[in-house]
């Protein structure tokens, strides 16, 4: 029986940008329509009910015009968190996190085939196919794929070439399908 040539065979150990870029994915990815469209609800009634009361001040309460501008500017950053503040704020706690959890980092060997994956470390080792992926995610850094809920592993683009993760992906959209998702 001839073995099956992998379609990348790559070895690495994360570093602080892997962890930050796959903290970061993480947290897009666990972030449900719902949890966006409630926070963007809630942000805009507020900016809308400051704005009509910082309206009302400026005609009848000039002393309360700046209160209620800075309400309003809470508003909008409360509205718009999870597209612009929430990515900056989850890598600025992943780079705190980051020299406690590197101390439980391990080196980490994985073979990408056509039908299914070899991951291998000093503490586990699987051969898994892609059907048995939950999910996988592609962002401009890194790999994410999820085996359920809390099982993540991450594979960081800056190991594997320009080729390796066109085919990866090509991979990725067969086998797995609508549970491929590109951020």
């Amino acid at each position: 029986m001839e073995m099956e040539k992998p379609l990348a065979d790559v070895s690495y150990l994360p570093v602080q940008e892997d962890y930050e870029a796959f903290q970061a994915a993480k947290r897009r990815w666990r972030t449900t329509p719902k949890e966006k469209l409630l926070t963007r609800a809630v942000g805009l009634v507020f900016f809308a009910v400051s704005a009509v009361f910082f309206l009302y001040s400026l005609a009848f309460a000039p002393g309360e015009c700046a209160v209620w501008g800075l309400l309003m500017a809470a508003g909008a950053v409360i509205a718009f968190y999870r597209d612009l503040l929430e990515p900056y704020v989850v890598r600025m706690q992943a780079r705190a996190q980051f020299p406690a959890v590197q101390r439980q980092m391990v080196s980490q060997s994985v073979e990408l085939y056509s039908r299914h994956m070899k991951i291998q470390t000093d503490r586990y080792q699987a051969d898994l196919p892609y059907e048995m992926l939950y999910r996988a995610v592609e962002t401009e850094k890194l790999y994410l794929l999820c085996l359920g809920n809390e099982e993540i592993r991450f594979i960081p683009k800056r190991v594997m070439t320009r080729e390796q993760c066109e085919r990866f992906t090509q991979v990725l959209k067969e086998r797995i399908q609508e549970r491929y998702q590109i951020f």
